[in-house]
Protein backbone atom coordinates (compact mmCIF):
# COMPACT_ATOMS: atom_id res chain seq x y z
CA UNK A 1 0.00 0.00 0.00
CA UNK A 2 1.51 3.37 -1.03
CA UNK A 3 1.14 6.54 1.02
CA UNK A 4 -1.81 7.82 -1.03
CA UNK A 5 -3.65 4.55 -0.48
CA UNK A 6 -2.76 4.74 3.22
CA UNK A 7 -4.27 8.22 3.40
CA UNK A 8 -7.59 7.08 1.94
CA UNK A 9 -7.60 3.90 4.03
CA UNK A 10 -7.13 5.93 7.19
CA UNK A 11 -10.18 8.06 6.30
CA UNK A 12 -12.43 5.01 6.08
CA UNK A 13 -15.71 4.91 4.19
CA UNK A 14 -16.88 8.38 5.29
CA UNK A 15 -13.78 10.06 3.83
CA UNK A 16 -14.18 13.23 5.88
CA UNK A 17 -11.16 15.11 7.22
CA UNK A 18 -11.02 17.84 9.85
CA UNK A 19 -9.53 20.99 8.35
CA UNK A 20 -6.88 23.37 9.70
CA UNK A 21 -8.01 26.60 11.39
CA UNK A 22 -5.64 29.04 13.07
CA UNK A 23 -6.77 29.63 16.63
CA UNK A 24 -9.26 26.77 16.57
CA UNK A 25 -7.81 23.36 15.62
CA UNK A 26 -5.62 23.01 18.69
CA UNK A 27 -5.12 19.81 20.69
CA UNK A 28 -8.36 20.15 22.67
CA UNK A 29 -10.34 20.72 19.47
CA UNK A 30 -8.76 17.75 17.73
CA UNK A 31 -9.21 15.58 20.82
CA UNK A 32 -12.98 16.09 20.95
CA UNK A 33 -13.32 15.63 17.19
CA UNK A 34 -11.59 12.25 17.50
CA UNK A 35 -13.91 11.30 20.37
CA UNK A 36 -16.83 11.90 18.00
CA UNK A 37 -15.43 9.77 15.20
CA UNK A 38 -12.98 11.96 13.26
CA UNK A 39 -10.31 9.70 11.77
CA UNK A 40 -7.93 12.31 10.30
CA UNK A 41 -7.15 15.60 12.04
CA UNK A 42 -5.15 18.61 10.92
CA UNK A 43 -3.05 20.95 13.05
CA UNK A 44 -3.29 24.71 13.06
CA UNK A 45 -1.00 26.46 10.57
CA UNK A 46 2.62 26.01 11.67
CA UNK A 47 5.24 28.54 10.59
CA UNK A 48 8.31 26.91 9.07
CA UNK A 49 10.35 29.96 10.08
CA UNK A 50 9.14 29.66 13.67
CA UNK A 51 9.96 25.97 13.56
CA UNK A 52 13.55 26.35 12.39
CA UNK A 53 14.09 29.02 15.07
CA UNK A 54 12.76 26.63 17.72
CA UNK A 55 9.99 29.03 18.63
CA UNK A 56 8.28 27.72 21.74
CA UNK A 57 4.77 28.67 20.61
CA UNK A 58 5.37 27.16 17.18
CA UNK A 59 6.60 23.86 18.58
CA UNK A 60 3.60 23.75 20.90
CA UNK A 61 1.29 23.65 17.84
CA UNK A 62 2.89 20.37 16.78
CA UNK A 63 2.18 18.47 19.99
CA UNK A 64 -0.35 15.68 19.60
CA UNK A 65 -3.53 15.30 21.60
CA UNK A 66 -3.60 12.43 24.10
CA UNK A 67 -5.88 10.36 21.85
CA UNK A 68 -4.17 11.39 18.60
CA UNK A 69 -1.63 9.23 16.78
CA UNK A 70 0.85 10.48 14.21
CA UNK A 71 -0.56 8.20 11.51
CA UNK A 72 -3.87 10.07 11.78
CA UNK A 73 -2.64 13.67 11.78
CA UNK A 74 -1.87 16.08 8.95
CA UNK A 75 0.65 18.80 9.79
CA UNK A 76 0.04 22.04 7.92
CA UNK A 77 3.03 24.29 7.33
CA UNK A 78 3.14 27.80 5.92
CA UNK A 79 6.08 29.83 4.69
CA UNK A 80 7.79 30.99 1.53
CA UNK A 81 11.32 29.57 1.70
CA UNK A 82 11.90 26.03 0.36
CA UNK A 83 15.03 25.59 2.49
CA UNK A 84 13.09 26.43 5.66
CA UNK A 85 10.48 23.84 4.70
CA UNK A 86 13.08 21.11 4.37
CA UNK A 87 14.64 22.04 7.72
CA UNK A 88 11.22 22.15 9.41
CA UNK A 89 10.29 18.72 8.06
CA UNK A 90 13.63 17.28 9.16
CA UNK A 91 12.97 18.60 12.67
CA UNK A 92 9.42 17.26 12.72
CA UNK A 93 10.46 13.77 11.67
CA UNK A 94 12.72 13.55 14.73
CA UNK A 95 9.55 13.65 16.86
CA UNK A 96 7.00 11.77 14.77
CA UNK A 97 5.96 10.95 11.22
CA UNK A 98 2.57 12.44 10.31
CA UNK A 99 0.10 10.92 7.89
CA UNK A 100 0.72 13.87 5.57
CA UNK A 101 2.53 17.21 5.30
CA UNK A 102 0.23 19.94 4.00
CA UNK A 103 1.47 23.17 2.42
CA UNK A 104 -0.74 26.19 2.90
CA UNK A 105 -1.23 28.10 -0.34
CA UNK A 106 -4.72 29.29 0.50
CA UNK A 107 -4.59 31.54 3.57
CA UNK A 108 -5.59 35.08 2.55
CA UNK A 109 -4.86 36.79 5.89
CA UNK A 110 -2.79 39.88 5.21
CA UNK A 111 0.02 39.19 7.70
CA UNK A 112 0.57 35.79 6.08
CA UNK A 113 0.29 36.96 2.47
CA UNK A 114 2.71 39.88 2.89
CA UNK A 115 5.51 37.41 3.70
CA UNK A 116 4.94 35.62 0.39
CA UNK A 117 3.22 32.74 2.17
CA UNK A 118 -0.32 31.38 1.98
CA UNK A 119 -2.27 32.31 -1.12
CA UNK A 120 0.61 34.57 -2.25
CA UNK A 121 2.23 31.34 -3.50
CA UNK A 122 -0.46 31.15 -6.18
CA UNK A 123 1.20 34.11 -7.89
CA UNK A 124 4.46 32.12 -8.00
CA UNK A 125 3.65 28.49 -8.90
CA UNK A 126 7.35 27.71 -9.43
CA UNK A 127 8.12 28.59 -5.82
CA UNK A 128 5.22 26.43 -4.66
CA UNK A 129 6.69 23.61 -6.73
CA UNK A 130 10.13 24.19 -5.23
CA UNK A 131 8.61 23.97 -1.74
CA UNK A 132 6.98 20.63 -2.56
CA UNK A 133 10.28 19.35 -3.95
CA UNK A 134 12.07 20.53 -0.80
CA UNK A 135 9.67 18.57 1.40
CA UNK A 136 9.99 15.47 -0.77
CA UNK A 137 13.79 15.79 -0.74
CA UNK A 138 13.78 15.06 3.00
CA UNK A 139 11.92 11.78 2.48
CA UNK A 140 10.54 10.83 -0.89
CA UNK A 141 7.94 8.55 0.68
CA UNK A 142 6.25 11.38 2.59
CA UNK A 143 2.68 12.11 1.59
CA UNK A 144 2.49 15.78 0.59
CA UNK A 145 -0.64 17.83 0.03
CA UNK A 146 -1.18 21.45 -0.90
CA UNK A 147 -4.23 23.54 -0.05
CA UNK A 148 -5.03 26.41 -2.42
CA UNK A 149 -7.76 28.64 -3.85
CA UNK A 150 -9.03 29.50 -7.32
CA UNK A 151 -6.54 32.34 -7.62
CA UNK A 152 -5.96 35.79 -6.21
CA UNK A 153 -8.92 37.43 -7.96
CA UNK A 154 -11.54 36.46 -10.53
CA UNK A 155 -9.29 38.11 -13.13
CA UNK A 156 -6.37 35.85 -12.25
CA UNK A 157 -7.88 32.40 -11.75
CA UNK A 158 -5.07 29.87 -12.22
CA UNK A 159 -5.93 26.93 -9.98
CA UNK A 160 -5.73 24.30 -12.72
CA UNK A 161 -2.29 25.41 -13.90
CA UNK A 162 -1.16 25.76 -10.28
CA UNK A 163 -2.33 22.22 -9.54
CA UNK A 164 -0.44 20.82 -12.53
CA UNK A 165 2.79 22.42 -11.26
CA UNK A 166 2.11 21.03 -7.79
CA UNK A 167 1.56 17.49 -9.06
CA UNK A 168 4.56 17.65 -11.39
CA UNK A 169 6.63 18.69 -8.36
CA UNK A 170 5.48 15.71 -6.31
CA UNK A 171 2.22 16.68 -4.58
CA UNK A 172 0.02 13.66 -3.86
CA UNK A 173 -3.10 15.45 -2.64
CA UNK A 174 -4.79 18.61 -3.89
CA UNK A 175 -7.14 20.45 -1.53
CA UNK A 176 -9.18 23.16 -3.21
CA UNK A 177 -11.11 25.90 -1.45
CA UNK A 178 -13.01 27.18 -4.49
CA UNK A 179 -13.05 30.88 -3.68
CA UNK A 180 -10.55 33.54 -4.72
CA UNK A 181 -8.26 35.22 -2.21
CA UNK A 182 -10.16 38.49 -2.71
CA UNK A 183 -13.37 36.75 -1.64
CA UNK A 184 -12.00 35.58 1.68
CA UNK A 185 -14.93 33.59 3.06
CA UNK A 186 -17.64 35.66 1.40
CA UNK A 187 -19.85 34.45 -1.41
CA UNK A 188 -20.32 30.77 -2.12
CA UNK A 189 -17.67 28.09 -2.61
CA UNK A 190 -17.99 27.01 -6.25
CA UNK A 191 -17.52 23.25 -6.16
CA UNK A 192 -18.09 22.93 -9.87
CA UNK A 193 -14.48 24.15 -9.95
CA UNK A 194 -13.50 21.24 -7.69
CA UNK A 195 -15.16 18.90 -10.19
CA UNK A 196 -13.18 20.53 -13.00
CA UNK A 197 -9.95 19.99 -11.05
CA UNK A 198 -10.69 16.30 -10.49
CA UNK A 199 -11.54 15.87 -14.16
CA UNK A 200 -8.28 17.52 -15.25
CA UNK A 201 -6.06 15.64 -12.77
CA UNK A 202 -7.88 12.35 -12.03
CA UNK A 203 -4.76 10.57 -10.81
CA UNK A 204 -4.45 12.82 -7.74
CA UNK A 205 -6.46 12.71 -4.54
CA UNK A 206 -8.70 15.79 -4.60
CA UNK A 207 -10.12 17.14 -1.36
CA UNK A 208 -13.12 19.48 -1.44
CA UNK A 209 -13.04 22.31 1.12
CA UNK A 210 -15.43 25.19 1.71
CA UNK A 211 -19.03 25.67 2.92
CA UNK A 212 -19.19 22.25 4.58
CA UNK A 213 -21.52 23.00 7.50
CA UNK A 214 -23.91 20.04 7.68
CA UNK A 215 -24.05 16.32 6.91
CA UNK A 216 -26.13 17.07 3.83
CA UNK A 217 -23.42 19.48 2.65
CA UNK A 218 -20.91 16.63 2.75
CA UNK A 219 -23.12 14.45 0.55
CA UNK A 220 -24.01 17.32 -1.79
CA UNK A 221 -20.41 18.45 -2.29
CA UNK A 222 -19.15 14.91 -2.76
CA UNK A 223 -21.77 14.34 -5.46
CA UNK A 224 -21.23 17.71 -7.14
CA UNK A 225 -17.44 17.69 -7.14
CA UNK A 226 -16.62 13.98 -7.62
CA UNK A 227 -13.93 14.54 -4.98
CA UNK A 228 -12.09 11.80 -3.10
CA UNK A 229 -12.83 13.27 0.32
CA UNK A 230 -14.39 16.30 1.99
CA UNK A 231 -12.73 18.66 4.47
CA UNK A 232 -14.78 20.09 7.35
CA UNK A 233 -13.30 23.22 8.92
CA UNK A 234 -15.60 26.01 10.14
CA UNK A 235 -18.49 23.56 10.10
CA UNK A 236 -16.85 21.63 12.94
CA UNK A 237 -16.66 24.60 15.34
CA UNK A 238 -18.96 23.65 18.21
CA UNK A 239 -20.09 20.72 16.10
CA UNK A 240 -18.04 17.54 16.56
CA UNK A 241 -21.27 15.66 15.83
CA UNK A 242 -20.71 16.15 12.11
CA UNK A 243 -18.09 13.38 12.26
CA UNK A 244 -20.79 11.05 13.56
CA UNK A 245 -22.94 11.95 10.55
CA UNK A 246 -25.30 13.89 12.82
CA UNK A 247 -26.69 17.35 12.15
CA UNK A 248 -26.08 19.56 15.17
CA UNK A 249 -29.63 20.89 15.39
CA UNK A 250 -30.91 17.30 15.52
CA UNK A 251 -28.68 16.53 18.51
CA UNK A 252 -30.43 16.82 21.88
CA UNK A 253 -29.57 20.04 23.73
CA UNK A 254 -28.27 18.09 26.74
CA UNK A 255 -25.77 16.25 24.54
CA UNK A 256 -24.61 19.51 22.98
CA UNK A 257 -24.14 21.18 26.36
CA UNK A 258 -22.31 18.11 27.62
CA UNK A 259 -19.97 18.30 24.62
CA UNK A 260 -19.26 21.98 25.34
CA UNK A 261 -18.27 21.22 28.92
CA UNK A 262 -16.18 18.29 27.71
CA UNK A 263 -14.39 20.65 25.31
CA UNK A 264 -13.84 23.07 28.19
CA UNK A 265 -12.39 20.28 30.34
CA UNK A 266 -9.98 19.38 27.53
CA UNK A 267 -8.90 23.01 27.19
CA UNK A 268 -8.16 23.10 30.92
CA UNK A 269 -6.22 19.85 30.59
CA UNK A 270 -4.02 21.14 27.77
CA UNK A 271 -3.88 24.89 28.44
CA UNK A 272 -4.56 25.38 32.14
CA UNK A 273 -7.70 26.79 33.74
CA UNK A 274 -7.02 30.50 33.28
CA UNK A 275 -6.25 30.25 29.56
CA UNK A 276 -9.08 27.76 29.02
CA UNK A 277 -11.64 30.29 30.32
CA UNK A 278 -10.61 32.66 27.52
CA UNK A 279 -10.29 30.06 24.77
CA UNK A 280 -13.61 28.31 25.36
CA UNK A 281 -15.66 31.45 24.68
CA UNK A 282 -15.08 31.25 20.93
CA UNK A 283 -16.79 27.83 20.93
CA UNK A 284 -19.82 28.53 23.14
CA UNK A 285 -22.02 29.95 20.39
CA UNK A 286 -21.34 27.00 18.10
CA UNK A 287 -22.35 24.44 20.69
CA UNK A 288 -25.35 26.34 22.06
CA UNK A 289 -26.95 27.97 19.01
CA UNK A 290 -30.70 27.44 19.10
CA UNK A 291 -30.79 26.38 22.77
CA UNK A 292 -33.16 28.76 24.53
CA UNK A 293 -32.03 30.41 27.72
CA UNK A 294 -28.59 28.81 27.69
CA UNK A 295 -25.74 30.50 29.56
CA UNK A 296 -22.24 29.12 29.99
CA UNK A 297 -20.68 29.13 33.46
CA UNK A 298 -17.00 28.15 33.35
Amino acid sequence: MNHMESFLARLGDDRVIQGPMAGYSDRAFRHIMIEHGCRVTTTEMVSVEGMVRNGEKTLELLRLADNETSDGVVVQFFGADPHSYSKAVEMLLKSYRPLCIDINAGCSVRKVVKTGSGVALMSDPKKAGDIIKAVKSVDGTLCVSIKFRLGLTFDSINYIDFAHVAVDSGADILTLHPRTASQGFSGVADHSRTAALKKKIPESIVVASGDVMTVSDIARIRCLSDCDCVMVARGAIGNPFIFEQKDKLAVHSEERVSALYRHYALLKHYEGERRAECLVRKFVKGYSSGIRGFSFCP
